[in-house]
């Protein structure tokens, strides 16, 4: 069997927890949180090309959904 041994948890993370309050704190985001218009217009062209997808295949798909459930 292996030799499991216990460490010290102050050995193992004590410098750690010594220097937490000499750490900095996180960077903010440059962009301040925005939506990023990028974002924006993928979102836009995602929500028309599934609109024009339903008005194209959505008679057939219903009439196939109808089919399906006989």
């Amino acid at each position: 069997m292996s030799d499991v041994r216990s460490t010290d948890r102050r050995s193992m993370f004590g410098r750690a927890s010594e220097d937490w309050r000499e750490q900095s704190a996180p960077a903010l985001r440059s962009d301040g949180g925005r939506l990023v218009p990028g974002w924006l217009v993928v979102g836009v062209a995602a929500a028309g090309l599934g609109y024009l997808a339903w008005r194209h295949f959505g008679a057939d798909f219903q009439r196939y959904l109808k089919m399906r459930n006989m």
